[in-house]
Order: structure tokens, then C-alpha cells, then sequence
């Protein structure tokens, strides 16, 4: 059954975008997110007005979406949030019944159990070294396109970049002597929560790392870019489809690179891994050739963490035969002497 258009609802929801938009600056990504919550929370109440709003609604709305099985723990505390984000900003706008939408607005909360079940470290499947050094390797360079893509491979991993961030960096923003990617938005660059991020390339591959200097060096020097064209350009789009050649802009979005990616790990034979399984690869890698704190503490800057607890406890998660090989090859030898040495300190 179709529902009636609320049109309260449509306007609150047009302002609550400007709001988002305008005082907090999100993303359109972050208010798609919003407005989809507000969506789904529409149908739940028939289209009822959200200046009706009560407990016993809300209630029953957030009973829905834990029993919902086609969300999980994470998003069910994503909704709740975003829900009381909105009725927050209702409360405090010009509509009837504000006192009662605050009141009804304070049983948004999250249960104890939901929390901690969207707390609970999630087990990513993260590609192997050699599975991304075997993508890399399988493309052989025969036109443009091909040294391009070979190029994107290496540096979503070498670099750890988001891929909003790499369809937006322009040729200035790589300084190839210093391997450093300055993702500023400043230069156009789309960085989570707009932060400026400097990044130098890990040297996990020495040929990927090449592929990366030779990339830019033949589009500054064979193909005249300017500072302020496209690192990674889109398909030149021709009348005859012949896709073999670059064009001087960029791509229009993250599927374009979603797209490439899955095609290149069908041809070599190797499970697609999405853009941010690079990312949590490169974490590990990172990780792993570190020897100190403050190497530890350079890998979580150079990925744009503010806290290394983020690197450490958010991409570093160890699969179950990672980490029974892990504590397998502690170095127990002379434990026994060496408690007894410090155990007075404990």
C-alpha cells in the first residue's frame, strides 16, 4: 500500500539536510546515511508526523531493529544514533510539541547487550601479500590503461589511501622524490572527515614502488599533465569504445575503481578484495616492520589515525591461525630466569 506524502515531514527532513550540510558539513554520503534512517523510521510509523513522536514508538521501533536479521549489532547502534541526532535537532526547531520530543528523544539508547556485540572485534578477510603482488604482476603493460591500473594497485597498498582520496588526488599532490602524498583538501583531495593527511609510501615491494614513480614521471613528462590534473585519471571515452587510453579527468566516483578492481582479479584468478582490504593489509605490513613504539606510532600517522589505538585496534585484529602462530613463537627461552629477575616489579 502506497503511503500518503507527509508533507511536515518532507520540509523538517529538507532542513535537517541544510543543517547537516551546512552547520555541521557532512558529506552527502553521511546525510544518504541519515536520510536513510529517517526513511526507514517513516515506514515504520506509517508516515506519521515525527512532531508525534513518544516513548512507546520509540520503543517498538528499536525492539524492530534488534530483531532484524539482516542487521547487525554495528548498524543497529548506527540507526539509534543517527535517530537521536535528528530528534535532538527537532527538539530545538520552531514545531509543536518540543518538550515531548526531547523527553521521547532520551529512549534512544543502546543496550547493553547490543553494544557490546557491535564492540566485539570483527574478523576481516584481508588479502595475502602475495595475492595483491600476483594481481599487480598479471597486468601486463600494453596500453595506458593497463600502467594506470598497475599503478592504482600499487599505491592503494603502498600509501593505505581511502579510494575517495585517491579519484581526487591531482598530479601536485605526490612529491616523488620523498615519496610523500599530501591528501589536503586543499588541493581538492576528499579525505575522511576532511583531514589533511600526510602520507610517505611504504617500500613493501620495490617494484610496486617504481611502477608508482614511473606512473607520475610519464604523466608529467610524456603526457604533459599539469599540477592540477588528475593522479589517476578516468578512461578517455571515445565513439568506437576503444578504452585504451587515459582522459585528463577524473573518475566520477568510487565504483569506477570498485569496477576495475573486480575486473583485474577475475583475469589473474584471485579473489576481489575491495579497496579497503588494501588499506587493512598495508596496516598489518606496517606493523610488522615495525621494531619500536615510534614506528608504531609513524604507521598510524602515516594512515591519517590521530591515536595509534585506532591502528592497533580497528585494522589489526588477528585471524584465529595468526594469532595461535603469534603466541606459538613467543620467545619463551630462559622464561623461567627472566620471571624471577623481574618478578618483584609485578
Amino acid at each position: 500500500m502506497r503511503q500518503t506524502l507527509n508533507r511536515r515531514n518532507e520540509k523538517l527532513r529538507r532542513d535537517y539536510k541544510e543543517y547537516l550540510r551546512e552547520c555541521l558539513g557532512k558529506s552527502q554520503k553521511t546525510i544518504n546515511m541519515f536520510m536513510k534512517v529517517l526513511h526507514r523510521f517513516n515506514e515504520f510509523t506509517n508516515n506519521a508526523d515525527f512532531t508525534t513522536i513518544s516513548k512507546d514508538i520509540i520503543i517498538e521501533f528499536k525492539k524492530g531493529l534488534e530483531q532484524d536479521n539482516n542487521l547487525g549489532a554495528r548498524s543497529v547502534v548506527s540507526y539509534i544514533l543517527q535517530l537521536k541526532k535528528f530528534f535532538d535537532w527537532l527538539g530545538e526547531q520552531a514545531v509543536p510539541c518540543r518538550q515531548k520530543i526531547k523527553q521521547a528523544a532520551q529512549y534512544l539508547t543502546i543496550s547493553k547487550d547490543i553494544r557490546k556485540s557491535a564492540e566485539q572485534p570483527t574478523e576481516k578477510e584481508v588479502p595475502d601479500f602475495d595475492d595483491l603482488k600476483q594481481l599487480f604482476n598479471s597486468i601486463s603493460v600494453e596500453t595506458e590503461i593497463d600502467r594506470r591500473d598497475r599503478a592504482i594497485i600499487a599505491f592503494l597498498l603502498l600509501s593505505g589511501i581511502r579510494v575517495n582520496a585517491l579519484i581526487t588526488l591531482p598530479v601536485k599532490s605526490i612529491d616523488i622524490e620523498k615519496g610523500c602524498v599530501k591528501q589536503f583538501p586543499s588541493l581538492g583531495v576528499k579525505t575522511k572527515f576532511s583531514k589533511p593527511i600526510e602520507t610517505f609510501l611504504f617500500k613493501f615491494d620495490e617494484n610496486m614502488y617504481a611502477e608508482i614513480i614511473d606512473w607520475v614521471r610519464y604523466l608529467k613528462d610524456l603526457k604533459g599533465f599539469e599540477d592540477g590534473m588528475p593522479l589517476f585519471p578516468r578512461n578517455k571515452l571515445l565513439a568506437t569504445n576503444n578504452t585504451s587510453f587515459i582522459d585528463d579527468k577524473p573518475w566520477a566516483g568510487e565504483s569506477s575503481v570498485i569496477k576495475m578492481l573486480k575486473k583485474r582479479f577475475s583475469q589473474c584468478g584471485v579473489k576481489y578484495y575491495s579497496p579497503h582490504r588494501f588499506r587493512d593489509l598495508t596496516v598489518k605490513l606496517g606493523l610488522l616492520a615495525s621494531e619500536n613504539a615510534l614506528q608504531v606510532k609513524a604507521v598510524s600517522q602515516n594512515l591519517g589515525h590521530e591515536h595509534v589505538a585506532t591502528t592497533l585496534c580497528q585494522y589489526s585484529t588477528l585471524r584465529s591461525n595468526q594469532l595461535k602462530k603469534t603466541i606459538q613463537n613467543l620467545n619463551y627461552k630462559n622464561i623461567t630466569d627472566d620471571f624471577n629477575k623481574w618478578s618483584e616489579y609485578f
